[in-house]
């Protein structure tokens, strides 16, 4: 039955997905209704020699506009060194600077539109002439940049809330949970607020809100070579055993990092080297990791294993896709496809975390049900001998009056061979409840332990002499109104002992409330 829902639901998602697709082809909107504007403009593309360095120039004929002065041009190119001039004006000019990928320009209308590009080679020459010009009204240009770029700023909110909610949990529960796991949480957040942070400057998204595409495009780089290093520190927490190896594949990747820093700087080696060899050290990377998994896994069925290689697997192949469109200039299908490949990534490897503070949530449960047992008398529930010496060395040096009173069960012996041990054990369960119906008063300052076969301690913290007297009282009544409703004996036999001293012999304290009980013992013989 199982198996037929889910083949229900999956045809039902098929259909549903295509009826959109035919939807969106074949409606028909109306145009201009927000009166936008952009053209690709299809200028003229000419070389030519001036003062002895060669020169490739794009010239076109900007459209007059009724309602504009000026147009916005957005020019997408990697050379540096260009000029811009309105008929023979010069608009902007960048020689030798990092001015990033992407520029908007305002350039006025119904003028001749000129753009020079300089210092260039031969080989050079084709590859400016593939720098992509589109002109429009300031809204049109702006609306195509946030619906082409929107997926990247939602998708750095949620790499942001989610990442550095992450680091907090990693942080602020480092007492609860292990260090591997707190480490790994961080480690994680990290990633994926670095991997917001690029996507977002890896898009166009912030041209809405700055011109500074230089800055944007070293931000975005910086985090690029940044996001493996966080990402292999929650690998190697994954795989234990190979921390050593994933630690040298960390450093390889901070040395890259190193070397775009220095090359930004100095310019010593084509940038295009250094995204080859990162592209490489990647993919070695990924393989390393899918095949080092496939081998444990093999060996041992781990789900938290199988998480984060299930995460490696579709992260390496929406990266390959991503890379394909990356080189042929698909921008957009390769940033959509990178945050695909993060967002499933992050999923596995989340889910790969949870599994492991589920494990240490239950593990710490069962530590602390087994310290829970250390200091507990499963008969009674009251705690146990253990538990009072400790409560007891530390009465020792508290300030305050302390107060024992021991008490010792009547007839258990005489119950056990008579009526048998169930009976003998009913008859020390009862004197537990009396005993805490006894300090109820004293709620967090008395506290109830069994410390023999029918020996009891009541402990009273800054309770007066009165006060412990009192609560003895109420023990021997609670005592007095069980012994009506049961056909067993029940009674007890009580001493106490009281001292306010700063520091306290708890030792001797508990041997004069034990002798006290001892002649109440022998007095309560005499009468039955």
């Amino acid at each position: 039955m199982k198996k037929i829902i889910c083949i229900i639901e999956t045809v039902l998602a098929i259909l549903m997905i295509a009826v959109l697709i035919f939807g969106i082809k074949n409606d028909i909107a109306p145009q201009n209704v927000f009166n936008e504007t952009v053209l690709k403009p299809e200028g003229t593309w000419s070389e030519k020699m001036l003062a002895s360095d060669e020169i490739v120039q794009y010239e076109y004929d900007i459209p007059k506009s009724q309602n504009e002065k000026n147009w916005i041009m957005m020019l997408k190119t990697h050379w540096v060194d260009f000029e811009i001039f309105a008929d023979d004006v010069s608009l902007y000019r960048t020689e030798g600077k990092r001015t990033g990928f992407v520029h908007l320009f305002e350039v006025p209308t119904g003028k001749k539109l000129t753009v020079q590009f300089f210092h260039v080679s031969e080989k050079a020459a084709d590859a400016i002439e593939q720098s992509d010009f589109q002109i429009g009204n300031r809204s049109g240009i702006y609306r195509m940049i946030l619906v082409k770029n929107i997926h990247a700023g939602i998708f750095a909110v949620f790499a942001a809330v989610s990442g550095f909610t992450a680091i907090f949990a990693g942080f602020y529960m480092r007492k609860a949970w292990t260090r591997q796991i707190c480490e790994s949480l961080i480690c994680l957040g990290a990633f994926v607020v670095d991997a917001g942070l690029w996507i977002l400057t890896d898009s166009k998204f912030l041209l809405l809100f700055t011109q500074k595409s230089g800055v944007i495009e070293l931000v975005s780089f910086l985090a690029f070579f940044t996001l493996a290093i966080p990402l292999l520190g929650f690998t190697k927490r994954m795989f234990t055993g190979k921390e050593k190896m994933f630690g040298i594949m960390q450093c390889l990747f901070a040395a890259m990092l190193g070397l775009y820093c220095i090359n930004y700087i100095t310019a010593f080696i084509p940038f295009a080297i250094i995204i080859v060899l990162e592209h490489i050290l990647i993919a070695i990377t990924i393989t390393i990791v899918v095949v080092e998994g496939f081998i444990r896994l093999h060996k041992n069925k781990n789900v938290k294993l199988f998480r984060v290689l299930s995460g490696y697997s579709i992260f390496s192949i929406c990266s390959i896709i991503a890379i394909v469109f990356y080189y042929i200039g698909l921008e957009f299908q390769y940033s959509i496809s990178y945050v695909i490949a993060i967002l499933c990534f992050a999923f596995f490897l989340a889910d790969a975390a949870g599994i492991a503070i589920y494990e240490q949530i239950r593990e710490n449960a069962n530590v602390a049900l087994y310290a829970k047992m250390a200091y507990t008398d499963m008969m009674t529930g009251l705690k146990n001998r253990a538990a009072f010496i400790d409560d007891s060395n530390r009465d020792a040096h508290t300030p305050g009056a302390v107060s024992y009173i021991m008490i010792d069960a009547n007839n258990l012996k005489k119950v056990n061979d008579s009526l048998g041990h169930k009976r003998g054990d009913e008859l020390l369960t009862t004197v537990a409840r009396c005993m805490e119906a006894g300090v109820k008063k004293y709620a967090g300052n008395g506290r109830c332990y069994r410390i023999g076969g029918d020996e009891f301690v009541i402990r009273l913290n800054n309770a007066t002499e009165q006060d412990t007297k009192e609560c003895m009282q109420r023990v021997k009544e609670a005592l007095a109104a069980a012994d009506k409703k049961t056909d067993i004996p029940i009674s007890a036999a009580m001493g106490y002992a009281w001292s306010d001293a700063p520091d306290k012999d708890t030792e001797k304290l508990l041997q004069n409330a034990d002798a006290q009980m001892y002649e109440n013992k022998q007095m309560m013989k005499k009468f039955f």
